[in-house]
């Protein structure tokens, strides 16, 4: 009798395991936000369909492939990794992605450790939000900050010029009033 009920908890077990797979499994296909994850090494284990649309890269391309050869500045790419090795955290670390077709797209990344049972960090979790239309309003607004700027210089400096004349046309009327 004992058998038979470890061979149950035992099923039991396993089917929960296998419904948590595919818990995970249809997670990660539905999260919205592109996500990957990399052994310590940075070679991508895995990615979200959201990451595949993001990157141009399918699952099969990307997977195996280092995932610092996707940024466009490595130095950025050190500066992150440096942080990351520190604190086993990342946020906001602005950086240029490559993705595919060779365009090169701003994006907000944020990277989490992954740890065993003893704490060692044995890989990541990257999560990218393009910023490509934050950082076209930025230059938008920079833009029509300097026009305005140039304009409040001209419009100031015209309105020096006529103080001047003014001041100028006061002292020709004196003058005429009062010739030597």
């Amino acid at each position: 009798m004992g058998i038979f009920r470890k061979k149950e908890s035992s099923r039991g077990a396993n089917d929960e395991l296998a419904q948590l797979k595919g818990d995970i499994k249809a997670f990660w296909e539905f999260l919205p936000t592109p996500v990957c994850y990399t052994n310590f090494t940075f070679n991508i284990l895995n990615a979200s369909k959201s990451f595949e649309v993001f990157s141009g890269f399918k699952n099969k391309e990307i997977i195996g492939q280092n995932l610092k050869t996707l940024f466009f500045n490595s130095q950025e790419a050190k500066c992150a990794q440096k942080d990351l090795l520190e604190r086993g955290l990342v946020n906001n670390c602005e950086i240029m992605f490559t993705a595919k077709s060779k365009e090169k797209i701003p994006v907000n990344m944020m990277i989490a450790a992954r740890t065993d049972e003893n704490n060692n960090i044995v890989g990541f979790f990257f999560v990218f939000l393009d910023i490509t239309e934050r950082k076209t309003f930025e230059k938008e607004f920079k833009e029509k900050i300097d026009d305005f700027e140039k304009f409040q210089r001209l419009a100031v400096g015209r309105e020096l010029r006529m103080i001047e004349l003014k001041a100028a046309l006061r002292l020709c009327q004196q003058e005429k009033l009062n010739p030597r």
